[in-house]
């Protein structure tokens, strides 16, 4: 990574300033609110540096054992900020954590990202949509309220992520139905479908949460640790890489780099239909 960018080895300065995200660490857990309600907790370029920066901190802290992963407000996370990305590309230019030519790229918000290798809860509090299904399907432990839902929505925003998380976690007729048709499941479907671990009211997410974080303090660190790695590696993006890659490339040049993508960003940001 380049040296313009410190907090890429060096965590604490921005740690120091989170405006999107509030952290804590309490009795070997690691606590992780996004918190951005006003636009249903959406990732900008701000608040993808804080995640990143607080994913190394926790993985570096030695007393830090579990992540749990919550959600201010009405949604856990509802995705990428399209009024930001209609922005940059209203001026000609591609989010810089999307930009391959930008020293930010792929400083992204998901844990893999920063190679976090402890386990992670999410407390799904609220409702889950684009980029917070992904932040999701990377938890190994899920609490969801019970009137939360999830949905997709990538290529409604004209971004063609690959879907084979999706496919692998949730089968592919459920997996189909969510990135294709914009599906919506609810806490219900989850939890029938496998998808979630337990249902709860809402204002019982985090204890939940933290319920589970605590059974997994029964066994020593360096276990559960190497028994996280090993799960992680099971679930890992390849063999789909190829995959992966073509999908990348497609959103530069037909998502965001070109009209198709630039129109389903503005038609979701005006709230209309697509212009065919």
């Amino acid at each position: 990574m380049p040296q313009t960018l410190p907090h890429l080895y060096d965590p604490t300065p921005i740690l120091k300033d989170l405006q999107h995200v509030v952290y804590e660490k309490k009795d070997h857990i690691a606590y992780i609110r996004f918190n951005r309600p006003e636009v249903l907790n959406s990732f900008n370029g701000r608040m993808s540096e804080e995640m990143y920066g607080v994913w190394l901190d926790a993985k570096r802290d030695k007393d830090v054992y579990v992540a749990i992963v919550t959600g201010t407000g009405r949604a856990f996370q509802a995705g990428r900020d399209v009024k930001e990305m209609a922005d940059h590309q209203a001026a000609g230019k591609i989010v810089p954590r999307d930009n391959p030519d930008s020293p930010y790229f792929h400083v992204e918000a998901f844990p893999n990202f920063a190679e976090f290798d402890k386990p992670v809860i999410a407390a799904i509090q609220g409702l889950v949509a684009g980029g917070g299904l992904s932040m999701m399907v990377r938890a190994h432990i899920r609490i969801m309220a019970d009137d939360a839902f999830i949905t997709d929505g990538h290529l409604n925003v004209g971004q063609v992520v690959s879907p084979a998380r999706y496919i692998r976690d949730f089968g592919w007729a459920t997996a189909m139905y969510l990135y294709l048709c914009k599906g919506r499941l609810t806490a219900q479907d989850c939890y029938r479908l496998g998808i979630v671990n337990e249902l709860c009211p809402k204002e019982q997410v985090l204890e939940r949460a933290t319920a589970y974080a605590k059974m997994m303090m029964e066994i020593a660190p360096s276990i559960l640790k190497a028994g996280t790695e090993l799960s992680n590696m099971a679930m890992a993006e390849d063999p789909a890489f190829t995959q992966l890659a073509h999908s990348l490339r497609f959103s530069y040049q037909e998502g965001e780099g070109g009209e198709a993508g630039k129109e389903q960003a503005r038609a979701f940001v005006e709230k209309r239909s697509i212009k065919k």
